[in-house]
């Protein structure tokens, strides 16, 4: 038995559904089907002008349509065009994959509105714009004309905390439409100075005078993710408005408008108790002793009781027939146009008013919308860091920092994150440091890293701006999912014997940093230029004075560690030369610049990965090795008291004592410390690769240059006790003494 094709009923037991026709679609939408569609579909549509009773929407329910052809389509679209040429809507609903995949390969998928269900149709099908305005309503001996949004689940969202007394920062994003009080600064404790009364439209917000501050004052971005307010207290207007409802060519109390909205939504049915929340975009007349502004916009709550901010414009608002909220506030809101901000007068006359309604069901937290940043480890956290982790991991419901060692320059910390439906994911590093620092950084990846050493870096996935700071987000290419843990080099060399820690080495730079040191190229190089640690530590005679003591003009300096008065090298790094052979033609490549354990990550399968590309270019190409030397000798090995300052002092003598590369490296002196004896396995291990990267060159002096560069500074950092920046002062006087001797 064949199957009707086309039954043509209007749906009844939707609250609402005036003028609606809903078409139910049921078997194969082929050419035959198409033409008993055609004949019973478009005469809804005949003539130019609807007639009384006729109908304003269709809605075509496609959930039991088996096959579409071209056919079909085509005659859906004859549908839509003669639905358009007499102002009425044409929605699909229910649509199935199968049409949905049709529609999508002949390109009109997007050509349609369309609904997952009859009912959400139905509210769509109520035309919009000014022609199609659901009805006009006389309200309080007024007459306007209102327009069906077909908005629903809205709600308000409180910011701040109780009483104001701890601001919260969302981006302008995530504080959309609101209300309230606030202020601007680059962080709270600032903006809590100048607290006001303020709107927010997600692009603006405007802020009236108040304590600190006497005039009005605004931010209007392109980026509201990226830009920070700090609010005290607000209510925020979330969802989609229900109605426009307009007043044209009259003039109107600000408060008695807000009573008529409440009127109105009610009568439409929209609104389920007593409080709306509304957006008005009007002319205004003045108020307050203010001069008479041309335009205003208004963000209100209205109800039992009635509370606005406004924001005054130096310009009426442009005609625009436009239903849409965000492009009226979009055409109305530039920044010649911002003129004075206050809260709203109900008295304040409004001319001209085209206000959006939202009926809110419910008060929720704003800040449950924003990311939650949980950090961890020593160290500040500034607000300024807070906003722009936030901003960074948008994308994610929150996330766990850990902050990770080291960091003179920057603050790095391994991020977990959850993504909004609570999974979670990849692990992230997050590096936190000054603009020009992270310019400098993002610069060296671009060029150094990402052509070169991808699969064993970390890859840039985002970069956020908050104040003086800028935040690099990295990820893992190699990384094996959200389980994946992460470790550093440095703990593997402090935990395992060092039999388990070399094969790592020789993989770090025999084969994962052959790209960077297996190409070098000869060139004339300045010793003392490069690899000039004021750059970094400026202040390293003040800190060796106040530290160690030493007389910065001193010629030389005890070092009965050693048995001997050595040059002083605070003065000689200060002198302009001095030394021999400080130029010389000698192999350069790419180096990382900054190569420490803590800069070497390896996951559960001991995969590596490097991080921190703020020091990356090309330079001397044993620059790396000698700054891990520095490190493996002064920093991992035990100065508890005199004689393990001594014993790390003769230690360091030997090594600078080496005739040329690689060495042999003399051994440690037998005793109780282990961590010698491994410091010496690790530099053997360095020096057999830093000569086999310059071979046949054998000179030791452009190897003792960074070795000094980065030993010298030790006396320079703040976490090192006293006898240890006292022993890396004599080992900095032995590099010296070594490069005076050619």
């Amino acid at each position: 038995m064949e199957r009707e094709l086309l039954s043509v009923t209007v749906l009844a037991g939707v609250e609402g559904s005036r003028g609606c026709v809903v078409v139910r679609l049921e078997g194969r939408f082929d050419g035959a089907g198409a033409a008993r569609f055609d004949g019973t579909v478009l005469p809804l549509f005949s003539g130019s002008a609807p007639a009384a009773g006729a109908a304003t929407g269709c809605v075509l329910d496609f959930a039991g349509v088996s096959f579409l052809s071209s056919a079909g389509i085509r005659s859906v679209v004859r549908a839509a065009q003669a639905a358009d040429r007499r102002n009425a809507t044409l929605v699909l609903a229910a649509v199935t994959p199968f049409v949905t995949q049709v529609l999508d390969l002949s390109g009109l998928l997007g050509s349609f509105r369309i609904a997952p269900s009859v009912e959400e149709a139905v509210l769509l099908s109520r035309p919009a714009g000014r022609d199609g305005r659901l009805e006009e309503t006389v309200t309080g001996g007024r007459r306007y004309a209102v327009t069906s949004l077909g908005g629903g689940g809205a709600h308000l969202e409180a910011w701040g905390s109780a009483g104001g007394a701890e601001l919260e920062s969302p981006s302008l994003a995530d504080l959309g439409i609101a209300l309230g009080v606030g202020g601007l600064g680059t962080n709270r404790e600032e903006a809590a100075r100048a607290l006001g009364p303020f709107l927010s439209t997600g692009r603006l917000v405007a802020l009236a005078p108040g304590e600190g501050r006497e005039d009005s004052d605004f931010l209007l971005t392109e980026r509201p993710a990226e830009s920070v307010f700090h609010v005290s207290a607000a209510t925020g207007i979330a969802g989609d408005p229900a109605l426009l409802v307009e007043l044209p060519g009259e003039r109107i109390p600000a408060g008695e408008l807000a009573r008529d909205l409440v009127s109105l939504a009610a009568k439409e049915g929209t609104a389920p108790g007593p409080s709306i929340a509304f957006v008005v975009v009007s002319g205004a007349a003045a108020w307050g002793g203010r001069p008479e502004a041309p335009g205003l916009v208004a963000v209100g709550l209205a109800g039992p009781g009635f509370q606005a901010h406004a924001v005054t414009l130096s310009a009426a608002p442009p005609a625009d027939s436009s239903d849409s909220l965000a492009e009226t506030l979009r055409g109305t809101i530039s920044l010649e146009r911002l003129s004075d901000a206050s809260v709203l007068d109900p008295s304040v006359p409004l001319v001209s008013p085209r206000a959006w309604v939202f009926v809110p069901g419910e008060v929720r937290r704003g800040a449950e919308k924003m990311t939650a940043v949980e950090a961890a480890g020593d160290g500040p956290f500034p607000d300024e860091w807070l906003s722009l982790a936030r901003r960074i991991y948008r994308d994610s419901s929150r996330v766990r920092l850990t902050r990770l060692a080291g960091g003179y320059s920057s603050s790095a910390f391994q991020a977990e994150s959850w993504d909004r439906e609570g999974r979670r994911t990849i692990p992230t590093v997050l590096k936190i440091a000054t603009h020009a620092f992270t310019d400098r950084e993002e610069k060296a990846y671009h060029a150094c890293v990402k052509n070169f050493i991808l699969n064993n870096a970390t890859v840039i996935m985002g970069r956020a701006v908050e104040g003086g700071w800028s935040g690099l987000r990295y990820n893992f290419l190699g990384v094996n999912g959200p389980e994946s843990r992460l470790a550093w080099l440095a703990e593997r060399y402090e935990t395992r014997p060092f039999e388990e820690v070399e094969p790592l080495l020789d993989l770090l730079f025999g084969r994962i940093l052959d790209p960077w040191y297996g190409q070098t190229r000869e060139e004339e190089i300045h010793l003392r230029a490069e690899h000039d640690p004021s750059g970094l530590f400026p202040r390293l005679a003040e800190d060796a004075r106040e530290a160690l003591g030493v007389d910065p003009e001193a010629e030389e300096v005890d070092c009965p560690e050693v048995g001997a008065r050595l040059p002083n090298p605070y003065l000689f790094l200060r002198r302009p030369a001095g030394a021999p052979r400080e130029r010389l033609r000698w192999p350069v490549c790419i180096t990382h610049g900054d190569l420490n354990p803590n800069n070497v990550l390896l996951d559960e399968k001991e995969n590596i990965y490097i991080i921190d590309f703020s020091e990356t270019r090309v330079r001397n190409a044993v620059s790396d090795f000698a700054r891990l030397e520095a490190l493996a000798a002064l920093q991992s090995t035990r100065v508890d008291d005199e004689a393990d300052a001594a014993r790390v002092c003769r230690f360091f003598e030997r090594l600078v004592s080496v005739p040329a590369l690689p060495g042999p490296v003399p051994p440690a002196e037998s005793g109780d410390d282990p961590s010698l004896q491994k410091a010496g396995r690790l530099i053997s291990c360095l020096r057999r690769h830093a000569a086999r990267i310059v071979a046949p060159r054998t000179d030791l002096v452009p190897y003792l240059w960074p070795l000094l560069q980065w030993t010298a500074p030790i006396v320079s950092f703040r976490q090192i006790p006293p006898l240890q920046k006292r022993v890396s002062m004599v080992a900095s006087a032995l590099v010296v003494r070594r490069i005076l001797a050619g």
